[in-house]
């Protein structure tokens, strides 16, 4: 919502003294316009400003003579109104956040330990590895070997040896990233984690398996891969629709990640620029760390503030109760006032039917008696023709709702014929 601006009006004389006392800008800064403007409104009141070296000769102590002001008898230009902006309002100040909280003194401990590790060296060989690393160089072997091609795509058979890391890589950059998982796990082993190697649920296959690191109390999957692209097996010919058959190059960039998601999103990799993987290793479980401290201080607020959620979503149910059950008794309400109108309605339009009836009835007895006067001259007392005119104008009455009505055999009831106790009805 816009704020309300003040209104400054000026007579033409008062406008006048103002051009006469202030000097334009200064003027002009207080009406929130612009100098140009006020010269402008100045030649459409016809007010004169002050000429040329007026303000100077002012200021030197100099009386300079001041243009008079003429009079002006048109009724368009004998007050001016300027709208002032609001002032703008000093910002608030807003008191610094807290200190964030302090991490849990395990994690701290921790941190000084990873930061306190030596570099992290890759192992001359594979047989200087860890057994689960030598295990992996085992698998990927047999793979090789095991590995078909079938309709669907690639067929991995199962396989029923000891337990295997999570790599995906080619068949040259296998060694190396061995070995860049055997010093990443002997960095967590030195920390005080562990690498394990479970089953995954979610896979459709029994026998497939995930690598998860254990550290600072929780378990995080990691899995080591190599970068591929897409290339196509031949470009397309000059005026061929491009087809889409495509081969995975392997690029020998590898990289870390959580499982899913792109090569680039994971926590460490290579770069093209000669950034390798075995160099972030130790940063890698660092942040590790800080994101569980990180995690548990958030996990720790959001448990404080459990109850204060549960109060408000139960004072919001209770509100929406109430509205409810206030509009649904505002419904019934409108639906009995509905209901009675209706009524209401219907009896007027029924009641003004009966009065243009009782009036037809009342003139055609009217006339009926007007012929019988001038047939017969008179109408006898206790004739048919006599009560016959008489009925219909106790019709008349019942019909019309403003008299009351007369008895009629119309309203008598008879009550219902109750046979006596062992009778039997016809």
């Amino acid at each position: 919502m816009a704020a309300e601006r003040e209104e400054v009006t000026f007579t033409r004389e008062e406008f006048y003294q103002k051009l006469w006392e202030i000097p334009s800008r200064k003027l002009a800064k207080q009406l929130g316009c612009s100098d140009v403007l006020l010269g402008r409104i100045a030649r459409s009141l016809r007010v004169p400003k002050p000429y040329v070296g007026y303000w100077s000769r002012l200021a030197s102590g100099k009386n300079p003579r001041k243009t008079a002001l003429r009079p002006c008898a048109d009724p368009d230009v004998q007050s001016i109104t300027f709208y002032l902006y609001p002032k703008k309002k000093p910002p608030e100040i807003v008191a610094p956040p807290p200190p964030p909280e302090p991490l849990d003194a395990d994690i701290l401990d921790l941190l000084d330990k990873a930061r306190n590790l030596p570099p992290i060296q890759l192992a001359s060989c594979l047989q200087d590895t860890l057994p689960v690393v030598q295990d992996t160089a085992t698998y990927l072997e047999w793979l090789d070997k095991n590995r078909t091609v079938d309709f669907l795509g690639e067929y991995i058979p199962p396989y029923d040896g000891p337990p295997y890391l999570d790599v995906v890589v080619s068949k040259k950059c296998r060694q190396r990233a061995l070995l860049i998982f055997d010093a990443f796990a002997k960095a967590v082993e030195a920390l005080g984690g562990k690498v394990l190697v479970r089953k995954d649920g979610k896979a459709f296959m029994d026998t497939a398996l995930v690598t998860e690191v254990s550290l600072a109390g929780r378990d995080s999957r990691f899995r080591l891969r190599e970068k591929q692209d897409m290339v196509l097996k031949r470009p397309p010919k000059k005026g061929e629709i491009q087809n889409h058959k495509c081969d995975r190059v392997w690029t020998g960039l590898l990289g870390f990640d959580r499982g899913s998601g792109t090569w680039a999103s994971g926590p460490a990799h290579d770069t093209p620029q000669k950034r390798k993987l075995e160099d972030c290793l130790l940063p890698m479980l660092i942040d590790m760390i800080e994101s569980e401290g990180r995690y548990r201080i958030f996990r720790r607020e959001w448990e404080a503030g459990a109850e204060q959620r549960e109060k408000q979503r139960e004072e919001q149910e209770r509100l929406d109760r109430q509205r409810r059950e206030e509009l649904h008794r505002k419904r019934q309400s409108l639906m009995m006032k509905q209901v009675y109108e209706r009524q209401r309605v219907e009896k007027l339009m029924a009641d003004a039917a009966n009065w243009r009836r009782s009036q037809d009835i009342r003139d055609y007895v009217e006339a009926l008696e007007q012929y019988a006067l001038q047939k017969d001259g008179a109408i006898a007392p206790g004739s048919e023709q006599a009560e016959y005119i008489a009925w219909a104008r106790q019709q008349a009455d019942r019909l019309d709702p403003r008299m009351p009505s007369p008895p009629s055999v119309l309203d008598e009831t008879l009550p219902e014929v109750i046979s006596p106790p062992g009778t039997l009805r016809p």
